[in-house]
């Protein structure tokens, strides 16, 4: 999705889509950013932050 500065950005916008919660939609974990659609969830953010993803809840 583009470079930026990870240590700088700890926070970030995105589009959440209705069916984003729903497992029967193609869309479920998933949302717009920069026009792009990518996966989302708690672990993916946490990985991403550097963050422990063992104690993260499952989205519902």
């Amino acid at each position: 999705l583009g470079s930026c500065y990870e240590r700088l950005v700890k926070e970030f916008l995105v589009n959440i889509g209705e069916d984003c919660n729903d497992p029967e939609s193609p869309e479920y974990k998933k949302v717009y950013v920069r026009g792009r659609c990518t996966g989302f969830s708690p672990d993916v953010v946490n990985q991403f932050l550097g963050r422990s993803t063992t104690h993260v809840p499952a989205m519902l």
